[in-house]
């Protein structure tokens, strides 16, 4: 009896744990250098309102072009006589076509579209 009893209490004094020596050390030092976050550095207030009125200013100019191109493509389609008219639509629906026609054909030789259609 007294032997197992020492036994036990023997192997009890050798039982080390890890998590106790690590909260040790983590109350001494504290986080490592790579753990902790970095802070932000914030830009002046000068720099951020500069950066989104040059922002708004390309947004305005990008749609101003848009509006641009659009009321020129309407022009010159409007000075058009009846018949240059017709051959300009039919001529967009064909080449709209085969623009269809060529994004299909692309699709079905990738790797994806002959699993597909195969």
């Amino acid at each position: 009896m007294i032997l197992l009893t020492v036994a036990i209490s023997s192997t009890e004094a050798q039982i080390f744990h890890r998590s106790v020596g690590k909260k040790a050390e983590k109350g001494l030092f504290g986080n490592s250098l790579s753990k902790q976050k970095g802070g932000k550095i914030k830009e002046p207030k000068k720099v951020t309102r500069a950066i989104k009125k040059q922002e708004a200013n390309k947004k305005k100019q990008d749609k101003e072009y848009k509006n641009a191109v659009e009321r020129t493509k309407k022009r010159s389609y409007d000075i058009q006589t009846i018949e240059v008219q017709e051959r300009m639509s039919q001529n967009k629906k064909e080449t709209e076509e085969r623009e269809k026609a060529k994004k299909r054909a692309k699709r079905e030789n990738s790797r994806k579209g002959r699993k597909k259609y195969s």
